[in-house]
């Protein structure tokens, strides 16, 4: 069976061999791009060749490599290429070739770099593109998106999450930006991600990488937050019929939720799954959390966790959707007389600040200061707050919401 790329190869070689002009094409071409070593060594004195002014002849190419190449030169008569095929030949060795050098560089990496993840990163950075992007004319996208919002009658321009103080201050979740979810553990955070998504799933895919709870939990809350039923009723199994068949309609309801419940990844399996959700249809993805995305590095903390959010941020961009993250504040701001967190209790790294399109944090007084009902039960309707700390795209302010405990839901 003939091998497509050498005779291709053998072709170039064929091209130039009878015409040393045939080199103006092959500017970019290394010999390290050929299949065949030898094929690589016979381009390699080629360039050399023509680099230096010297016509490429048979009898060069013999005195070089001596009589054993007298043989494979004869092969090469009578396959010389057209001008237009020489052209293929060479955008697609070119291309092969750079695929080869890709993937060398990063196995060596990998093996040898303290940081493969990273230094992954920025050694795909560096290797030149197949074939230049086209630059983008934003004045025209720039207006036309001017216009069709202009058309859209004022609406936001991102995904509303239904809480409709808050979408108004962010616009939305808005594609390319990413957005830190903050709070002291048991604040809410989960709570508020998945209000969120009983919300926006009833129209836009949905993708949730759940570092720390099950899909089943997750299904759970979504459910209860559509049924209005107590969370603790349909995960310990208390329900009545009637309960169990508005749950079961609910569940039946939610057919664009993408869910990835496995603990324990680092920073490139994330953006990996972040890609696989966003190939599968999802124009949102949120992510629980920021903590226990493992870090492979030893360093510094809270370097590593820059690299995180930088990452994540970069992703954001390139997939064009919101990403939303999830992340834990320092204890510090426990012991303060006002215990409402702000962007220097953000944990672990100022990067996140940095990095970040928004940053709000989320805080419920009633978690510190309860208030009884008449009959001395804990108060099913809190009044919680979200403080924009951080809004790249528009004010920063501190807004009301409700927050019902028993379903597990904020709500305007």
């Amino acid at each position: 069976m003939v091998d497509v790329k050498l005779l291709e190869q053998a072709k170039l070689l064929s091209a130039i061999l009878f015409d040393t002009k045939a080199m103006n094409d092959c500017t970019d071409i290394k010999p390290t791009y050929f299949s065949e070593k030898g094929y690589g060594d016979l381009f390699k004195f080629f360039q050399d060749c023509y680099e230096n002014g010297l016509e490429i002849t048979p009898s060069k190419v013999v005195d070089k490599f001596g009589n054993e190449v007298k043989e494979f030169l004869g092969s090469l008569v009578g396959i010389t290429p057209t001008k237009k095929e020489l052209k293929h030949i060479v955008k697609c060795l070119k291309q092969d070739g750079q695929r080869t050098q890709a993937v060398e560089k990063m196995k060596s990496i990998i093996e040898k770099a303290n940081d493969p993840l990273f230094d992954v990163f920025k050694a795909i950075s560096e290797i030149e593109p197949y074939e230049q992007e086209e630059i983008k004319d934003f004045k025209q996208s720039t207006l036309q998106r001017l216009d069709e919002r202009m058309k859209n009658k004022g609406k936001l321009g991102g995904i509303a999450s239904g809480i409709d103080d808050f979408d108004e201050t962010i616009n939305g979740f808005n594609n390319g930006c990413l957005y830190i979810c903050a709070g002291r553990s048991s604040m809410g955070k989960s709570a508020f991600m998945t209000s969120v998504v009983a919300n926006i799933e009833k129209s836009v895919p949905v993708g949730i990488i759940s570092l720390e709870m099950t899909g089943e939990e997750l299904y759970n809350r979504v459910c209860a937050v559509r049924t209005r039923i107590p969370y603790w009723v349909i995960d310990r199994g208390r329900a009545t019929d009637d309960q169990f068949d508005k749950v079961a309609s609910a569940l039946d309801k939610i057919n664009q939720l993408k869910i990835y419940d496995k603990g324990g990844l680092n920073a490139y399996q994330v953006c990996s799954k972040i890609r696989q959700m966003v190939k599968d249809g999802c124009k949102i993805v949120f992510i629980d959390h920021l903590g226990l995305i493992r870090v492979d590095d030893r360093g510094n903390l809270a370097h590593n966790i820059g690299k995180i959010t930088s990452a994540l941020k970069s992703l954001a961009k390139e997939l064009e959707i919101p990403i939303v993250v999830l992340s834990q504040v320092n204890r510090v701001a426990e012991n303060q007389d006002d215990k409402r967190p702000t962007l220097k209790d953000l944990r672990d790294s100022g990067r996140i600040e940095e990095d970040a399109d928004c940053v709000f944090f989320l805080y419920r007084d009633e978690y510190y200061n309860p208030i009884e009902t008449a009959d001395g039960k804990q108060n099913r309707y809190e009044q919680a707050e979200i403080l924009i700390e951080k809004n790249r795209n528009g004010a920063c302010k501190n807004m009301k919401c409700q927050f019902d405990n028993q379903t597990m839901t904020f709500y305007k």
